[in-house]
């Protein structure tokens, strides 16, 4: 298990709950959000039942506001941004195995994941962290903040 810092390149916060336990840790936006367009090309016209379907190929533009890989650190971006750069970069993660409430509303996540990449093994990312009832407190009080804390990650063979 490695211990990397942990940068919410989205513009949510991101509910995680921790490895085996109910308590989720929230990881707050930077104000820098990773975007990335994309386009489509039409290739073919599908018909079944009657009813007409366009089939396109997607194409990815390359990612803006995507800072350069940094040592121990695993940047948190959109799924689209995390498959653009897929076979270019080993440090971008997304939510994976989403939580959702009695409404059906996404609460939170219980992991992240990223796309296979020849850099590493495996795709699946579980992060964790030692968080005491008194670090909570500092939270709360304002001297500590979650983005300050190194997580740890397993499944992050090198």
């Amino acid at each position: 298990m490695l211990n990397r810092h942990l940068t919410n390149l989205t513009p949510h916060d991101i509910n995680v709950r921790m490895a085996n336990e109910d308590a989720f840790f929230t990881i707050a936006p930077t104000g820098v959000v990773a975007r990335c367009d994309t386009e489509y090309n039409t290739v073919e016209q599908i018909t079944a039942g009657g009813d007409v379907f366009n089939l396109r190929e997607r194409y990815f533009n390359e990612p803006r506001n995507l800072p350069a890989p940094q040592e121990n650190t695993l940047f948190i971006v959109s799924r689209i941004v995390a498959e653009a750069m897929a076979n270019e970069r080993d440090d971008l993660i997304f939510v994976d195995t989403t939580l959702r409430d009695e409404d059906n509303r996404i609460i939170g996540c219980e992991a992240f994941a990223r796309w296979p990449h020849p850099s590493y093994r495996r795709g699946f990312v579980t992060v964790t962290a030692s968080l005491t009832p008194e670090f909570w407190d500092e939270v709360k009080n304002g001297d500590a903040s979650i983005n300050d804390v190194e997580w740890e990650v397993e499944g992050d063979e090198e």
